[in-house]
């Protein structure tokens, strides 16, 4: 006779414990693939690393609310401005080689962009050994996502033929390596820092000592804003120049400007340095005796 099929039960206490770990697996996977993660792996100590990540932190004024660590993974966790959760992890791969992980934002709601961002600061600080006093302050408005946005959208607003560049690399090398021609202002600004003063004032000895001498500035921009936007902050920071050099004595009829916005770039801007460096006025001189 055919015994009859055993029904299995769960233990109601039981059931709840497989159905609490399955849903936490749910979450850790979609974690995993949360679209706001950003991983690199840098050939640095733990240790550097680590410090390269808090100090990148602090820089950006994201304050570190909690930091879980031990020989082998640190975790941080921060909290930007707008109250966007930021989770920086680094993970010891051996001796000389760290894994850092960034995420930004919630389940679902993640900010790629901007943990790419904050990813590329961290790789220059360890590229730098450290804080670079020479550069203008990082803040936070390099991790807006209206920045963010109007970054993703700018190369269609500059037109092909602004990509033709007639110089060559050692004229760009030329150009670079003699600073003292290239004045750098911060994003969104037209302030002269101290730096750009100091520069302008050792142009205006060379002037000093040409009296033939004639000067133009071409102001360049990075590549975010529209192309109007562009224009007019090049204007606007050829004329800041022109007006210190014609404050300290120099005649303004000697001076031109002109303003090209988002052109000729000399920097990737896809890097806060890159873009640092296409913000800027050039200075040619003409009519100078070389010495």
């Amino acid at each position: 006779m055919k015994q009859p099929s055993k029904i299995i039960t769960f233990d109601p206490e039981l059931k709840s414990v497989f159905l609490t770990v399955f849903l936490c697996l749910a979450v850790l996977v979609g974690c995993a693939g949360l679209p706001g993660g950003s991983i690199k792996t840098y050939p640095s100590e733990y240790q550097t690393t680590v410090q390269a990540s808090s100090e990148t932190l602090e820089e950006l004024k994201i304050p570190v609310t909690e930091t879980i660590a031990d020989g082998l993974k640190t975790t941080l966790k921060a909290q930007r401005p707008n109250g966007t959760p930021v989770v920086v992890e680094v993970v010891r791969i051996s001796r000389n080689s760290t894994k850092v992980s960034v995420r930004t934002g919630s389940v679902g709601f993640g900010d790629k962009r901007v943990a790419d961002q904050i990813n590329e600061i961290i790789h220059e600080r360890l590229d730098q050994g450290g804080k670079d006093n020479s550069k203008p302050e990082i803040t936070v408005e390099n991790l807006d996502d209206s920045a963010n946005q109007q970054l993703a959208g700018a190369a269609p607003v500059v037109e092909a033929g602004d990509q033709a560049w007639d110089r060559s690399p050692e004229k760009v090398a030329e150009i670079l390596n003699n600073s003292v021609l290239i004045i750098y202002f911060s994003q969104n600004s037209k302030e002269l820092s101290d730096k750009a003063k100091e520069k302008l004032d050792r142009v205006i000895e060379i002037i000093d000592n040409n009296s033939a001498a004639d000067i133009t500035l071409n102001g360049y921009t990075d590549s975010y804003g529209d192309k109007s936007y562009n224009e007019m902050i090049a204007d606007v920071r050829v004329s800041v120049v022109k007006a210190y050099l014609v404050d300290k004595g120099i005649e303004s009829d000697k001076i031109q400007t002109f303003g090209h916005g988002a052109q000729k770039f000399i920097g990737s801007n896809k890097t806060l340095e890159g873009r640092r460096m296409n913000r800027r006025v050039e200075i040619e001189l003409s009519n100078v005796k070389t010495q």
